[in-house]
């Protein structure tokens, strides 16, 4: 006969056995370093690799091709994630900015309204906060009617508009309102009611609030009164100081979504 403390140790061993053996059915076991693990009946399961985030290829048109001949001049169709995580503002736009230009001023006299657009007045002004990416782009706009208000404070058109085709103008950034331009581009000969590409601005490091942005310089392919378009091979001039054209223009940051779209520079 064994002793009782024999038979003791037996039944612990037992038990524990037993269960070892229940644990191990329902228990996963990953190998090590891969994504292959064995499940309790014996099967081997690999479960499928990440797929790292890309980002798109970002090819510059061109020099003097900065339109964006196919796309659209929808913001939700052609801002498009291109981030991780999903960013789910879209990028911001500021639709139909209505200015004169400086051209056909006359000698001795100085233009009026020589920066068309500014975004320190604009009451969106604080979207244009970033800290790493800063992309614009423009779209030209048919010319407004006779009498609508300019968004500079030129005063109101005065006259019928003229039939222009492209436009072309200089967008600058500033770290504020009252500091020096660090950056600028010109965006040129844009068809009318068709994007440029965006335009992939620096950002300053130690930025403390939204930097500002201005356009200045229209241009247009009007030679003379009447005469748009007609001459694809001529320069463009500055718009004249009594005529009005408009644009709109789009920027994406670090808080927004992105153009999944050729992107100067």
């Amino acid at each position: 006969m064994m002793p009782k403390k024999t038979n003791t140790i037996l039944m612990i061993l037992a038990v524990a056995l037993f269960t070892s053996g229940c644990l191990t059915k329902k228990t996963n076991t990953k190998s090590t370093g891969s994504n292959t693990f064995v499940n309790g009946t014996g099967n081997t399961t690999t479960n499928p690799t990440p797929t790292p985030y890309v980002d798109p290829t970002q090819n510059p048109p061109p020099p003097g091709q900065h339109a964006d001949l196919n796309g659209t001049d929808s913001v939700s169709a052609d801002c498009t994630i291109i981030k991780p995580a999903g960013l789910s503002t879209y990028c911001k736009s500021i639709p139909r900015v209505v200015t004169k230009g400086c051209g056909n001023i006359g000698n001795g006299n100085t233009c009026p309204t020589p920066i068309s657009w500014n975004s320190f007045t604009w009451p969106g002004n604080g979207s244009l906060e970033t800290d790493a990416e800063l992309n614009i782009r423009v779209i030209p706009r048919t010319a407004p009617g006779q009498g609508t208000a300019t968004t500079n404070g030129g005063g109101n058109c005065g006259y019928i508009g003229m039939g222009y085709t492209l436009l072309s103008m200089t967008v600058e950034i500033k770290t504020s309102n009252t500091s020096g331009v660090y950056e600028s581009f010109t965006f040129e000969k844009i068809p009318v009611n068709k994007p440029s590409y965006p335009y992939r601005f620096s950002v300053p490091a130690g930025l403390t609030g939204p930097v500002t942005v201005q356009v200045k310089d229209m241009k247009w392919d009007c030679p003379v009164a009447g005469n748009c378009g007609t001459d694809p091979t001529r320069p463009m001039e500055s718009v004249w100081h009594t005529e009005c054209v408009s644009f709109d223009l789009q920027f994406s940051t670090d808080y927004t979504r992105s153009w999944n779209r050729p992107i100067i520079n």
